[in-house]
């Protein structure tokens, strides 16, 4: 080869080598290494089978760095080694050189082939705070000697075949005596030691373990029925596959729980309401279990963010779980991940979907939802992940969803194989911006199928083997299917691609093709041997383990032969269903440039990718994989897009860090290692070069100072550090000058800025995400390219910047939780093109007259400031908005009605103000709404009959007003047909005002509606919450209101109520608060109610009632101030014992009042006699 260069050219060749050798040289020789240390290291290495791309490859007595290895600086002693999945194979001996290393701190000798007993030396090792010995073949019994640790803070010893002894009971797998000793442990992984027969886990001495993992193993019933069985400082939990077919009860004492993995077990019933209350519990996997009843209940904490119920036997409609407590605009905001999908839901997605503001995936699929997909999903500005597939949706998209932000991609699951009723069937993954080019890519790939993917002489022996590889799959539960063209006399089989000459299949796209069942190691897939493509995502393959495997862990969910296909170059599973392990095959695919595993139950440790070296795209994310990432990750220079994350991660490294070096990856451009602690090491270095790196992600990982790495990012465009709570400190002046457009630091604990106000005047930021921070003093000035601006939650003060008003046009200004003061800039609305949130500040003065002179606002949020004076009448120019909320402010004005213009609103808030007045008859014009609160006002008069006409509200409070009048009991044209026929409303609060009459029957009875001109029953069987305490109420109670199925509270409270308690209560199973208290009712309290099983607040006192009280589970954890001041209750929580004279004359009340009722019962019971006796007669004499 000739070489023709100009001599400039050579120059900065050498130049550049001259440079590099000087770094490498400068930078990795450590200052000092003890000799002895040197030649125990050769020792151990020489003591394994070793192979090429093995760590240890690089020891040697000359060598200027030892890989995995790190040296103490002051001693020269090995402190650390970092030897996880370093091809080590052999037994490691008692005599080992390893057990010389006396200030060993950490051991890292995972996913190696030791095929030796647990060696006792270990207990030599007194220095080792971390030990990591997962995925090996270590046999036999966990050395007593592992006691003398006492320093260890991690230990990992999951899948190995241990054998031991605990108490009487030979097991396979689990936790001795001495593993029980280790008090200072905080991180304990025992998963998949024991799938045979129950283990009974005894934690009770480590009181400072925060993550444990008993994945994978029988767990005995006795032992998750104990309340006192786990450390009560766990924040971290998984139960994944242990054969529990009870929700444990041991979950209530853990106050600190964050995380909770149940998946993969047999649990049955429904969810506990008691889970739910855990105060700190942000992610649940409840998913692969026979859990039935309703979705969930509306009680969720506000601090949930993943909830995961896939796959279980829930029913009935989606409730709207996603109402917090909070104000208008914290609704629930928390939610990242919600997987509802394989179940059997049904009814209307609702449209409060849409406040789930955080939420990045949604997966609604293989349920019986019906109707229209909800347009509120458009204000999902987070979602990633969207799947509504195999439902039965119909209609078509809603056109909010075509238009997205720059560089945001939808990806919908929405066309699926059954019957959602939209356009042909398709995989959509780009950015939808108009519905005609929606339409033209559907002609075009229809007419791309057709023309190139049918070819008119394919091999017949492909055509049979093609039809085998169908018959190995259950029938489809879905029609039509890709496969349902695949016949012997087809002209086209849908999803193939054959070679054009030689007739043999090379393509296979059989994404969301319904395939249920399992891939064997023999299956006709295998033989198709000239296949590049190959795309089987979106399926289920979850019972996927060939049977002569039997049920073992260590081996892999699909078979080795896939190795065989040695000419794939695209490979797609995701979300597949697949679990175990990566067969090792899967490095002769040597010709791989996209591989997709993401989304599945996949285990073990990193996948062998050491040969694959020409890939372009790597996703592993959502996997539980184990281990670190191994060193052939950087044999891949053409690699584009890395995404590693939320491997739930202890799964890569949760609980020590893993120092990641990208030097040879060139290429990349895009990277996602979200959910893994990343060293600090790691995150100080400057040498990490990714010329071409546009999207990092590095949420969730651990980090607590400010990446300097980034220093040499100069292609940068999006970063994410959000949720690195130990993240302090100043943001650093030089971030400003990367070419960064987005940037999202939410939830650290960064408190400010280098350099002045000004610093981020020059830089390229479109998207700015500063929330949940500790930012104080004035606001920075903003860059004229910015568009999206969110800084809620941190301590900004002064008053708000003039520089937000500029000719820019903002998406989004969320000021929110902060503490600026003074008026509000009428120019803002000149600014914002969207939301502006100016919500819990210290804001004063009135709301400007120009807010809304651009006309361009679809969110007013000034709730919990100082505004005082009448709302601007301008606000009528804002023909786009939507949400209007000034709770908690000082407004005093009458209900505002020129609103009417505005038919857009979906929410409105005019809570803990000074309005008064009467609510005007126009209020029935705001017809879109879904929230309408009026509540802590001076309103007076009728509940407008206008109300009615609101058929899509939701959640309707008016209490603390001083409203009057009587509701009708029927369905009269003047009552608001909004409280009979709710179609959606969940809460109805109308407590603290001065309404009089009785309860109106319609609220729980059925009603008979027109549809479609023919009369059909309907049961108004929606309501959530229903408030009418502190009224003036009176009559009985209905026996109806038993059909209001979905009821989770019921006040009425403080009113004039009399007569029975209704026992068609009982029938209320969802119902967790009642409160009847002070009123007139009388007679006994009924038994029915003790089977309540959620009711975990009860309040009866102060009325008439008699009797036993209910002997339930619910009713005996109440106070005894929730029946005081009745006639004469007895029996428990009051000190009254119940004697059986007491009893009996409760019981026969009944026939003393049948001896006071009227002649006229007498008279018709004189009539009956005499008839029957007229009739007796004749009757005997004939016989």
């Amino acid at each position: 080869m000739t070489l023709r260069l100009r001599v400039d050219s050579i120059s900065r060749f050498f130049c550049c080598v001259f440079s590099l050798s000087f770094l490498v040289t400068t930078l990795v020789s450590q200052p000092f290494r003890r000799p002895d240390q040197v030649e125990t290291l050769l020792a151990f290495k020489n003591e394994f089978s070793i192979c090429n791309n093995s760590t240890t490859s690089s020891w040697s007595e000359d060598a200027v760095s030892f890989d995995g290895v790190v040296f103490d600086d002051d001693t020269g002693a090995v402190t650390d080694l970092h030897l996880g999945a370093a091809c080590l194979s052999g037994n490691l001996k008692a005599n080992s050189s390893l057990y010389r290393f006396q200030h060993l701190r950490y051991l890292d000798l995972s996913s190696n082939d030791f095929s030796s007993s647990f060696p006792a030396e270990f207990g030599r090792l007194t220095s080792l705070e971390v030990l990591d010995l997962h995925h090996n073949r270590f046999t036999g019994e966990v050395p007593s000697s592992i006691s003398n640790l006492s320093r260890l803070t991690s230990l990992d010893l999951s899948v190995n075949k241990l054998t031991g002894v605990l108490g009487n009971n030979i097991f396979s797998g689990g936790i001795l005596e001495p593993i029980s000793n280790l008090v200072n442990l905080i991180y304990l992984d025992l998963s998949f030691l024991n799938i045979t027969f129950p283990v009974n886990f005894t934690f009770l001495k480590l009181q400072s373990l925060e993550n444990l993992d008993i994945s994978g193993n029988s767990v005995s019933r006795l032992n998750i029925s104990s309340e006192n069985a786990f450390p009560t400082m766990l924040i971290e939990l998984h139960l994944s596959s242990c054969n529990i077919h009870e929700f444990p009860k041991v979950l209530k004492t853990l106050q600190n729980l964050q995380h909770l993995d149940i998946s993969n077990n047999s649990l049955k019933g429904k969810v506990p309401a008691w889970l739910w209350n855990l105060p700190s519990l942000t992610s649940v996997r409840l998913s692969h279990n026979s859990i039935n009843g309703g979705a969930v209940p509306g009680c969720l904490s506000e601090s949930l963010q993943v909830l995961n119920l896939s796959n279980n036997n829930l029913v009935g409609e989606l409730p709207d779980i996603f109402y917090g407590s909070g104000s208008l605009t914290t609704i629930l905001e928390t939610y990242t991940f919600i997987d509802f999908s394989g179940n059997r839901l049904g009814g209307h997605i609702p449209k409060s979907i849409g406040l789930l503001k955080s939420l990045i995936v949604l997966d609604l699929s293989n349920n019986n939802f019906t109707g229209h997909i909800p347009s509120s999903l458009a204000s999902l500005t987070q979602l990633e992940s969207l799947d509504l597939s195999r439902n039965q949706l119909s209609g078509i998209i809603p056109q909010e969803l075509r238009t997205t932000k720059p560089n945001h991609t939808y990806q919908f699951s929405i066309f699926s194989c059954v019957s959602n009723l939209f356009f042909p069937m398709m995989k959509v993954h780009l950015p939808v911006f108009s519905m005609t080019s929606l339409f033209w890519c559907v002609f075009v790939s229809i007419f791309l199928v057709n023309t190139l993917v049918s070819v008119p002489f394919p091999l017949p022996n492909q055509i049979e083997i093609l039809l085998a590889f169908k018959k190995e799959f259950l029938s489809p539960t879905c029609s039509p299917t890709v496969l349902s063209s695949w016949t012997k006399n087809t002209r086209s089989f849908d999803g193939v691609v054959f070679d054009n000459e030689a007739g043999v299949v090379t393509e296979l796209h059989l994404s969301e093709a319904c395939l249920k069942g399992t891939i064997k190691n023999n299956s006709n897939l295998f033989k198709f041997h000239h296949l590049r493509y190959l795309d089987l995502s979106y399926n289920h393959f979850e019972d996927s383990f060939p049977s002569e495997f039997g049920n073992h862990f260590e081996e892999y969910s699909f078979p080795s032969e896939f190795g065989g296909l040695a000419n794939l170059e695209f490979l797609n599973f995701r979300y597949s269903g697949l679990v175990g392990e990566v067969p090792l095959s899967i490095h002769n695919l040597s010709r791989l440039t996209f591989l997709d595993l993401s989304q599945n139950d996949l285990t073990g440790g990193f996948p062998l990718i050491y040969n694959l070296s020409k890939l372009s795209y790597l996703n592993l994310s959502y996997n539980n994989f184990i281990g670190t990432i191994p060193s052939s990750l950087l044999t891949m220079p053409s690699l584009l897009n890395l995404d590693l994350r939320q491997n739930d991660l202890s799964f890569l490294n949760m609980i020590y860090p893993i120092n990641i070096v990208f030097l040879p990856l060139k290429s990349l451009e895009y990277l996602d290692l979200s959910g893994n602690t990343l060293s600090r090491l790691n995150t100080s270095s400057t040498d990490h070069a990714l010329p071409k790196l546009v999207e990092l992600k590095l949420s969730y990982c651990n980090i607590f100072e400010f990446p300097k790495f980034l220093m040499t990012l100069q292609s940068l465009e999006y970063l994410d550090l959000s949720w690195n709570n130990l993240l302090k400190g100043k943001v650093p002046a030089w971030l400003w000058t990367l070419p960064v457009t987005r940037l999202s630091l939410y939830h650290n604990s960064l408190n400010g800025f280098e350099g002045s106000r000004e610093v981020l005047l020059n830089s390229s930021l479109e998207m700015l995400d500063l929330a949940s921070n500790t930012f104080g003093g004035p606001f920075p000035i903003l860059p004229p390219t910015i568009d999206y601006v969110v800084a809620s939650n941190n301590n900004f003060t002064g008053e708000l910047p003039l520089s937000l008003c500029s000719p820019r046009k903002l998406s989004l200004l969320d000021l929110s939780s902060n503490n600026f003061s003074g008026p509000i800039p009428g120019c803002l609305g000149d600014s914002i093109n969207g939301e502006m949130n100016l919500h819990k500040n210290n804001l004063n003065g009135k709301l400007p007259d120009e807010l809304c002179r651009s006309g361009s606002l679809i969110t007013i949020d000034v709730g919990h400031n100082q505004i005082s004076g009448k709302l601007p009448r301008s606000l009528v120019n804002c023909k786009s908005l939507e949400v209007l909320n000034v709770e908690s402010n000082q407004i005093n004005e009458t209900f505002p009605f020129w609103l009417k213009i505005l038919n857009t609103f979906a929410a409105v808030d005019f809570s803990v103000n000074r309005f008064g007045g009467e609510i005007p008859e126009s209020v029935g014009l705001l017809t879109s709404l879904l929230l309408l609160n009026l509540s802590n006002n001076g309103f007076t008069g009728h509940i407008p009959s206008s109300m009615g006409n609101l058929s899509n509200l939701e959640s309707l409070d008016i209490r603390r007003n001083q409203l009057s009048g009587t509701i009708p009991q029927g369905l009269a044209r003047e009552i608001p047909l909004s409280l009979c026929n709710p179609r959606n409303l969940l809460v109805l609060e109308l407590s603290n005002n001065s309404l009089t009459g009785a309860v109106p029957r319609c609220l729980s009875e059925s009603i008979t509606v027109l549809e479609y001109g023919r009369p059909r029953v309907k049961l108004l069987n929606t309501y959530g919450h229903i408030d009418f305490s502190g009224n003036r109420f009176g009559g009985e109670i209905p026996e109806s209101i038993g059909l209001l199925k979905s009821l989770l509270a019921l006040n009425l409270s403080n009113n004039g109520f009399t007569g029975h308690i209704p026992s068609s209560l009982a029938n209320l199973t969802e119902l967790e608060s009642l409160d009847i208290s002070s009123n007139q009712l009388s007679g006994t309290i009924p038994q029915e109610l003790g089977k309540l099983s959620f009711l975990s607040y009860i309040n009866m006192s102060y009325n008439k009632l008699t009797g036993e009280i209910p002997q339930g589970t619910q009713f005996q954890t109440q106070n005894e101030s929730a029946f005081e001041g009745n006639i004469d209750l007895c029996g428990f929580p009051l000190q009254k014992s119940c004697s059986m004279a007491n009893v009996s004359s409760h019981a026969s009340k009944p026939m003393h009042n049948l001896n006071s009722r009227k002649p006229l019962l007498l008279f018709s019971f004189l009539i009956v006699f005499h008839f029957v006796l007229s009739f007796s007669i004749p009757l005997s004499t004939s016989l």
